[in-house]
């Protein structure tokens, strides 16, 4: 059932691609396959779930085989690759004296995916977040409805778009393994659309299969690929559609409608994956009207930002009607109706709203973006450059301390963020490396490199701007040498920090820029030969290193853990101190969940205050098929919470000096941290299962 079920996955969205895109090779076609499946299927669930249509989330594997016999009749009608074309990964003529280097980089990816697979398949969701996808999805699974079986932590998914809680009960409908083999799934099919990119632009197999070696490399990536979190999901879907949209920009034979519509659609899952990256999404879409602006076709950025936005609107509908419970405002409803519109007409009648031949049309804030684009590249590395070097010293040594305290809070949360940034891009991923093969001129600074540099200056400057406006950022009280100390002894604390996750899906695009950047050197030109060369051997020093720091303080921190644990059950591991790069922090809290589940049974109703030293998710993901119903911590919930279930037994979960206004009976105390935990009984309910 599980193998069919993605089967089905892989087959949807390999035909949508080839529909869409039938002259991109099969290899790019598998890539983009699971990301569109897992994208439109999750989309699908979503809505016959909101619509009370589905008794069974598994019973979704019929309207995908519909829709995959559709796909197949509709296939056939599509013309594919020209003859002769080289439709993915085959050996040149002239790359036979490759073939040594290329089965060796090839030799690597297929470790480091085999061995995310086997990781991913023994060592169980222990991280916090991911616990909370976790939960969410498991018990949609169970009770085949949005809401699932939890009280009190559903109302957490408001700003937490739900693809991969989605996927794991997509996953635990069709009884497969551990819901986190998706991730690595993700992992290689990043891999195999940026191969599929990378050998579109021409470049030859051997340097294609070195980049795509670098980003597999990426500790950063392969550790996502190996992580319950949505990370990798959202990099590989951001990083595909920009991507797409520099080919639908630049590239001369390119399907451009084609293009610019599956990039939209990428970003669009990029926001189903998670919310934030709507506000990343206006970045691309600004170089796109730019881009308009300057050629008269204003029909890209409708079909690239139609997707986007509309599933951003239904989102917001969704948690005001039924997350908020409350009557979603009128006026809000017209507005995003009023946008619907807009777009719609404007696609329609563009060519009568544009202006043609208005040479005043391209001046104005147009003019700005060009000047900016022309500063790109080795001008704006070095300005960057100089500009933070005064906030790093006036951050470090707090020189505003006691004269503005608001400048002085400024400076050291920027200061903390750019040396987490450039911990995150120069030490942990080496792949930035390749920064300084553009800086001192190996490559040739094209127009399609430029506008990459354009969005990833944007990006990041935006991002950070984003996490200072919030608040501190992770380690900001410790200085510059003291985040660099902690980034070596304890790595996945400060790695996985909530505002760095989002660099998974900026640094790629580096990679790509030199895919352009190596792609534009004359084959001929002894010059450009020379400098090719010395780009391979940034690009395998930089493969080297990304091995070394992965397998120092990743790969082997898993495998020991593995081999420690080997034939161990999931609830011993959970039990387990887990792996150093990520240490199990609900070790104790696991220990009384196991205790609680073994008294009570699989129809309970668990009632217990929201205390999170409790570990609610990590508590109600062992507690599952029982019902949680959790309530803010310092409050008494609402009585009817102990007599509304029904013919079920009621159990509560007494903590932080909270104790049920309910007749009762105290069944176990257990010594949690620094207070007691006591599991009691509701008395005046069912005692045993029906």
């Amino acid at each position: 059932m599980f193998a069919l079920a993605f089967l089905c996955l892989y087959t949807i969205g390999f035909l949508i691609s080839h529909l869409c895109l039938p002259r991109v090779g099969p290899l790019e076609k598998i890539g983009l396959g699971f990301g569109l499946g897992m994208g439109v299927v999750t989309l699908l669930v979503f809505f016959l779930l909101l619509s009370h249509s589905l008794s069974s989330v598994s019973l979704v594997l019929s309207e995908i085989a519909i829709l995959v016999l559709l796909g197949l009749a509709c296939a056939r009608k599509k013309r594919g690759l020209p003859p002769g074309e080289r439709p993915g990964f085959f050996f040149a003529a002239d790359e036979e004296e490759n073939r040594a280097s290329i089965l060796f980089c090839l030799a690597i990816i297929t470790f480091l995916a085999l061995s995310g697979f086997a990781f991913s398949s023994v060592i169980p969701v222990m991280e916090a977040d991911a616990l909370n996808y976790s939960v969410f999805g498991r018990s949609v699974a169970i009770a085949n409805d949005l809401a699932g079986i939890t009280e009190g932590l559903y109302k957490d998914h408001r700003q937490r778009t739900p693809l991969v809680p989605l996927t794991y009960a997509l996953v635990e409908s069709v009884n497969g393994p551990l819901p986190k083999i998706a991730h690595p799934l993700f992992y290689l099919s990043f891999l195999l659309v940026f191969f599929g990119r990378a050998t579109g632009l021409g470049l030859r197999t051997e340097k294609a299969v070195l980049l795509t070696t670098l980003l597999a490399s990426a500790p950063l990536v392969w550790w996502h690929g190996v992580l319950s979190l949505n990370n990798l999901a959202t990099g590989y879907y951001f990083c595909s559609a920009t991507f797409f949209m520099t080919a639908a920009l630049f590239e001369k034979e390119a399907p451009r409608k084609s293009y610019a519509l599956l990039s939209g659609v990428f970003y669009a899952f990029a926001v189903w994956a998670r919310l934030e990256f709507l506000a990343y999404f206006i970045i691309p879409l600004l170089v796109l009207i730019r881009h308009s602006l300057r050629t008269d076709d204003f029909r890209l950025p409708f079909y690239l930002s139609f997707p986007p936005l509309a599933l951003g609107g239904l989102w917001a509908i969704y948690v005001h009607l039924f997350i908020n419970g409350q009557k979603f405002p009128r006026k809000d409803l017209l507005v995003i109706a009023a946008i619907i519109a807009i777009l719609s007409a404007y696609a329609a009648f563009y060519e009568r709203l544009v202006a043609r031949g208005d040479p005043d049309r391209r001046g104005g804030w147009s003019g700005y973006l060009n000047v900016a684009e022309n500063f790109c590249g080795r001008n704006l590395i070095a300005a960057v450059s100089a500009a933070l070097i005064p906030i790093v010293v006036l951050g470090e040594f707090k020189v505003f301390e006691n004269v503005s305290p608001a400048l002085n809070y400024f400076l050291v949360s920027a200061r903390a963020r750019i040396f987490q940034t450039l911990m995150h891009h120069g030490y942990w991923i080496f792949t930035n490396t390749l920064l300084f093969a553009f800086l001192f001129g190996l490559f040739p600074l094209t127009r399609e490199m430029k506008y990459l540099f354009f969005i990833l200056a944007l990006l990041v400057a935006f991002h950070n701007a984003l996490y200072l406006a919030v608040g501190h950022s992770k380690g900001h009280e410790i200085s510059g040498i003291g985040i660099i100390k902690a980034h070596i002894f304890n790595a996945g604390h400060y790695v996985n920090g909530s505002s760095t996750r989002e660099l998974i899906a900026f640094y790629p695009i580096v990679i790509f820029a030199a895919a352009l950047g190596w792609n534009a050197f004359s084959r001929g030109n002894p010059g450009h030969q020379a400098r090719s060369r010395g780009t391979a051997v940034i690009v395998k020093s930089a493969i080297a290193l990304n091995l070394t720091v992965l397998l120092c303080f990743f790969w082997i921190p898993r495998a020991v853990f593995v081999a420690k644990h080997f034939g161990e059950s999931q609830r011993e591991l959970l039990l387990s101190e887990g792996p150093k790069d990520i240490p199990n922090y609900f070790q104790t809290a696991n220990q009384w969940a196991f205790r609680v589940k073994d008294r009570t049974p699989d129809n309970a109703v668990i009632v217990a205050p929201l205390e999170h030293s409790i570990g609610p998710f990590s508590m109600a993901s062992i507690l599952l098929p029982r019902k949680t119903a959790w309530f803010q911590e310092n409050t008494q919930p609402d009585p009817s919470i102990y007599t509304r279930h029904g013919d079920r037994p009621v159990y509560a979960i007494t903590a932080g000096g909270w104790f049920p206004l309910a007749p009762y009976e105290t069944l176990e105390t257990f010594r949690h941290q620094e207070f007691e935990v006591s599991l009691v009984r509701i008395l005046n309910t069912p005692a045993t299962t029906p």
